[in-house]
């Protein structure tokens, strides 16, 4: 009973002291009204008091360094689920539900994150614990989203813009909205003059590796054939071999990969990122 005291007031505590730095608006319709004014995108959060995952945003996410940096440009609220107010944000949001295996009774899921745009849209949503680098790199891709969307608003066929929002989304696995704006950036420049579309094509030939692996394959060979010279080639390739090892065909994915195993150091396949995860793709085939 101690251990059960304990951890409750430190969740409660928790929750009254919620991150030094920070500065939290009343509710979350000041915030959103707020970050109107401002022109500036609200985060509003979303708990539940007692909540482990929830007390930890708090804890371990909000009391960072960086994450209070970001999020200083941000109009911040919170909405606690369990209360009549919370439950009518929940319901007007449509945000998902789960049911307690032991009382039966539907329950937000939470952490959920939101973020409505200066016009009071609703940008982007996410679901659980998100720890601080994670939530820092959250809060990029939402400033990518918020530039991409005020760009659309000037002008609505700027193939770069819809490019980037649907490579973002894509990452943050929006992926029906991702393949939307990464389509309407082709059809935006079907010349490629602006240079959009080589971003898009490759999201596209990704995305079709999940649905069927040698469609994959045959697009991102064309995609690689077309625009091999690209700053993007290593990311193609990668993916290449990702698609080829998803089809079954091993030995084809060990010779994609083989520039990545032998690359010297300082060489763009030895030190970029995708460099390193082809090595370990490599690695995992060899298991």
């Amino acid at each position: 009973m101690a251990a059960t005291c304990s951890l409750t007031l430190a969740l409660l505590y928790a929750f009254a002291t919620p991150a030094v730095g920070l500065d939290w608006h009343p509710n979350w319709t000041t915030a959103v009204e707020a970050a109107a004014k401002n022109g500036r995108v609200a985060y509003i959060f979303v708990y539940l008091p007692y909540r482990t995952t929830c007390g930890q945003m708090y804890q371990r996410t909000f009391s960072n360094a960086e994450v209070i940096k970001r999020l200083d440009h941000f109009d911040l609220g919170d909405v606690d689920a369990s209360t009549k107010d919370g439950g009518d944000f929940v319901r007007r949001y449509n945000l998902a539900f789960i049911q307690d295996p032991h009382s039966k009774m539907k329950l937000a899921v939470v952490p959920a994150h939101l973020f409505f745009a200066p016009d009071g849209t609703l940008l982007l949503r996410q679901y659980g614990f998100i720890p601080a680098q994670g939530f820092a790199a959250l809060l990029d891709r939402v400033d990518i989203l918020r530039h991409c969307r005020a760009q659309l608003k000037q002008n609505s066929h700027d193939a770069s813009a819809c490019a980037q929002m649907g490579h973002t989304l894509i990452v943050l696995n929006q992926i029906d909205d991702g393949r939307r704006y990464a389509e309407m950036a082709i059809a935006y420049d079907p010349s490629d003059a602006t240079g959009a579309p080589i971003r898009a094509r490759l999201d596209l030939a990704i995305l079709a590796i999940k649905s069927d692996p040698n469609v994959g394959v045959d697009r991102l060979r064309r995609w690689l054939d077309a625009y091999g010279t690209s700053a993007l080639r290593l990311e193609g390739r990668f993916y290449l071999a990702t698609a080829y090892y998803a089809a079954g065909n091993t030995r084809a994915a060990e010779d994609t990969l083989m520039p990545f195993v032998n690359a010297r150091k300082g060489s763009p396949e030895g030190e970029s990122d995708w460099g390193a995860l082809g090595r370990g793709l490599y690695k995992e085939i060899h298991k």
